[in-house]
């Protein structure tokens, strides 16, 4: 059964007592037990009970109709047995005992076929019930649908808008000129049939990281230097740098659409850093579009300078190792 609330606090509903139905008014509910349960105020009655959410059906012009039949029908039986009694007593004593019996037979054979009728009415009302909630399930479902449709349609245009803030930063002088070599355009190349042709995005985590290359990289500049010389710094400084430039642009510019739906699932926990999950190949989407972000900071030329050798001497690097 559904944990659903069918009912609130407050809602006017009807609900099956004995063979008839009542006018009730919901105080309470609570799911028990694997069945939900509504406390109901009864005016008729004057009181106030727990009653099984299924003997609980909506205050509607069916439901009315059905009240209505049931109360005849009660009112039917309430005459037919007080006829009956009258009867035995004007027909002497022995007459109103045989009487008697057979009302009480009566009343008995009534009491057993409104037992049937109100389980059946509850089995009835069971089913709608469950139609109503699969119903309500169903339309819920539709509702969410729609709300994250509309979350990513709100997403996708404010993308664009980054992406076509962007291009007007393009437009601006290029604080520093990253260029690659052959074997790394190439590498972009089949990068690009990989995701935007195939529309495939690439099995995560990548085999090496970019953390993993990063830190090659500077283990190598560290056997030839010492870890404390100004060079080795100025080079690890820069690129970590690019590595939080990478976590940060990630999501928002340096993924083709196929793989946005991959980031969102795979990085939906946030235990995880994209520069440890992504390779090389997306390592050198950010060099293509460094330039560009880097027109929004406040470096100076001394700065740029930095940049511009450090970022040259480890792509040349990367090239190198590619080719090999």
């Amino acid at each position: 059964m559904s944990r659903a609330h069918r009912f609130r606090k407050g809602d006017h509903v009807l609900c099956h007592h004995l063979s008839s139905l009542y006018e009730a008014k919901v105080e309470q509910s609570k799911f028990e037990n694997h069945v939900m349960h509504y406390q109901l105020s009864f005016p008729a009655l004057s009181t106030t009970e727990w009653v099984d959410g299924d003997l609980v059906v909506k205050d509607n012009k069916e439901n009315r109709e059905l009240k209505a039949k049931l109360e005849k029908e009660n009112k039917s039986s309430t005459t037919t047995t007080a006829d009956t009694t009258t009867n035995g007593d004007r027909g002497g004593e022995k007459q109103g005992e045989e009487e008697q019996e057979a009302a009480e037979e009566e009343d008995e054979q009534e009491e057993e076929e409104d037992s049937k009728t109100s389980r059946s009415t509850k089995r009835t009302y069971k089913r709608k019930r469950t139609r109503e909630s699969l119903s309500a399930d169903s339309s819920s479902a539709n509702k969410k649908k729609k709300q994250r449709t509309r979350r990513q349609s709100r997403d996708e245009e404010s993308e664009s808008e980054e992406e076509d803030s962007i291009e007007r930063l393009d437009r601006r002088p290029a604080k520093l000129q990253i260029e690659l070599s052959e074997q790394l355009r190439r590498v972009l190349k089949e990068d690009c049939e990989q995701c935007a042709q195939t529309q495939k995005p690439y099995k995560l985590p990548f085999s090496e990281s970019i953390e993993d290359i990063v830190d090659e990289y500077l283990q190598e500049r560290r056997v030839d230097e010492k870890e404390d010389s100004n060079e080795f710094q100025l080079a690890k400084t820069v690129l970590t740098g690019a590595k939080n430039y990478f976590n940060a642009l990630a999501r928002r510019a340096l993924l083709y659409p196929c793989e946005k739906k991959q980031y969102d699932i795979y990085f939906k926990t946030g235990s995880r850093i994209p520069c440890a999950v992504y390779g090389m190949a997306h390592l050198l989407r950010l060099y293509v579009k460094l330039p560009i972000y880097l027109t929004r900071t406040e470096i100076g030329e001394a700065g740029s300078q930095v940049i511009q050798e450090q970022t040259g001497l480890f792509l040349t690097w990367l090239s190198a190792r590619k080719a090999l």
